[in-house]
């Protein structure tokens, strides 16, 4: 049922996604930081959406706070999305300042714009989710859904995959993680302790990263997370177990399933 197919048999196929099936696709990574100052921007900084401070890191919550002003930003300048951002994204985007140095000076861990959004709650994904469907469904000409995934989707994706390979090298970011095989940053001391970049690793077979540890992410079901998260053992991201959450949380976040309407 699942395979990799390309985006010219896959209707569902948008940007930043891959298809699991023949009539739907999910986000290869976990919604990132990037995407939900996206949403907010082009919310026109509802304060419903902003993240809980109290859950996200130093660095985070000072560029969450500066958004809260809503005008004359420390850390970024709004600008106008084009093309392929503008059609999955909003038409308001933004550039980061010089002045974003403060916040990778400002945490003791790893700080970027592409880790997991963390510190939502399940009404807030949802409402992403909702805000993302009208934003694509303006400019594509079949129309899809977009949602949490169901339960039952990760019990078809998750591969079960050890955090150890052959040569004893950890694969995913869980708990007593301590192996330097990481892409795209130079800052490994952030593995196990918090969530970091979301295509950090390598992908599953259908492509998709993170899948397994970093930010346990939400269901369709509300309370109930799969896949793990930096706070858990790499068992507990296995297909056959969940985790449990009554609010937003510092290793809880989520990904987007496309499907036909």
């Amino acid at each position: 049922m699942f395979s990799n197919l390309s985006a010219q048999k896959n209707p569902t196929k948008i940007y930043g996604t891959v298809p699991i099936n023949n009539v739907s696709s999910m986000d290869a990574t976990e919604i990132t930081v990037t995407e939900w100052i996206y949403f907010i921007l082009n919310t026109n900084f509802d304060p419903g959406f902003f993240p809980d401070l109290s859950h996200i890191t130093p660095a985070a919550k000072m560029l969450f706070e500066d958004l809260k002003k809503g005008k004359d930003f420390e850390y970024i300048d709004p600008i106008y999305n084009t093309g392929y951002l503008k059609e999955n994204f909003g038409a308001k985007g933004f550039r980061v300042k010089k002045k974003v140095k403060l916040l990778y000076e400002a945490d003791t861990n790893f700080f970027s714009f592409n880790v997991p959004i963390v510190g939502i709650s399940f009404a807030q994904a949802k409402a992403f989710c909702a805000w993302r469907e009208s934003v694509v469904n303006q400019y594509k000409p079949v129309k899809v859904s977009i949602a949490l995934p169901p339960i039952e989707v990760y019990e078809k994706v998750i591969e079960n995959k050890d955090s150890i390979n052959p040569k004893s090298c950890y694969l995913q970011n869980s708990l007593n993680c301590n192996c330097l095989v990481i892409k795209k940053t130079k800052d490994f001391k952030s593995q196990g302790k918090c969530v970091i970049r979301a295509d950090s690793y390598w992908p599953s077979m259908l492509g998709l990263y993170c899948l397994q540890g970093n930010a346990a992410e939400m269901t369709a079901t509300e309370g109930i997370a799969m896949g793990g998260s930096f706070r858990d053992y790499a068992r507990e991201s296995f297909r056959d177990r969940k985790q449990n959450y009554s609010a937003p949380g510092d290793w809880l976040g989520f990904r987007c399933l496309v499907t036909l309407k």
